[in-house]
């Protein structure tokens, strides 16, 4: 894939992407890294039981658990709906690093879990490493995938984009620009919406 090409799948991304949380799962190297953030609406969630898990991926029933690896306990929140899986891992693996808010998606499950405590609209930020991993030994299939919850201006979202394409050194500054571009516009729009149900 091109440069212009490459540029444009991630204009597209950024401008597409409508996610309260976003997750960018990719190959850096010989590893797959997670990164991401965003807030949650809880208002269109119900507390479930349960209060912890463990932080992983299993594809194959659309599992991903972000953040640090020693971090606070996390609570259930059911209503969550979207794809079952992404991918075909049916393996559970265990990340070799963690850092930043836990955060963790069940789609088999219906379900997210979030940091115990955690409010509305608070921001979150991760990142994860599998090392010596791929998009094949870990069972992950390049696409994008959105569970969403709630309705009106309770509506929100998680969304998890997976790219073995990732940007030459010389265009992380262009992508890590639009990326933040369009946290900014989906911020504004967001607002914006919830005001009209005002």
């Amino acid at each position: 894939m091109n440069r212009c090409k490459l540029f444009f799948l991630t204009f597209l991304i950024v401008c597409q992407a409508e996610a309260g949380v976003s997750i960018l799962l990719t190959e850096s190297g010989n590893d797959v890294v997670a990164s991401g953030s965003g807030t949650v609406n809880l208002a269109g969630l119900t507390l479930g039981g349960g209060n912890d898990s463990t932080e992983g991926i299993q594809p194959g029933i659309g599992y991903l658990a972000v953040g640090a690896l020693d971090g606070d306990l996390i609570q259930l929140y059911n209503g969550v709906s979207g794809p079952s899986s992404f991918g075909t891992g049916g393996s559970f693996r265990i990340p070799n690093s963690g850092t930043g808010d836990r955060v963790n998606i069940h789609g088999a499950a219906n379900h997210i879990r979030l940091r115990s405590g955690y409010t509305s609209g608070e921001q979150l930020s991760f990142m994860n490493t599998w090392l010596n991993s791929s998009f094949d030994s870990l069972g992950i299939t390049e696409g994008t995938y959105t569970w969403t919850w709630g309705a009106g201006a309770n509506a929100d979202s998680l969304q998890i984009v997976a790219m073995t394409v990732v940007p030459e050194p010389e265009l992380y500054g262009v992508v890590t620009l639009l990326l933040a571009l369009g946290g900014v516009w989906f911020r504004r729009e967001r607002v914006s919406r919830i005001r009209l149900f005002d």
